[in-house]
């Protein structure tokens, strides 16, 4: 299936604090997106998706 994954985009530490948790949500998370949820793992995974 198709997949999509978003690049994090760089947020100066002002606008999120240091220990604020982002939340995430994933688009085609089968196979490779697997490994992408891995890196992102310390974060809120609020949705996922894989048709």
């Amino acid at each position: 299936g198709a997949g999509a994954v978003a690049a994090p985009t760089l947020v100066s530490a002002a606008v999120f604090g240091a220990n604020e948790r982002l939340n995430i949500g994933a688009i085609g998370v089968g196979g490779r997106g697997a490994s992408d949820l891995a890196a992102v793992a310390g974060e809120n995974i609020v949705a996922l998706c894989d048709v």
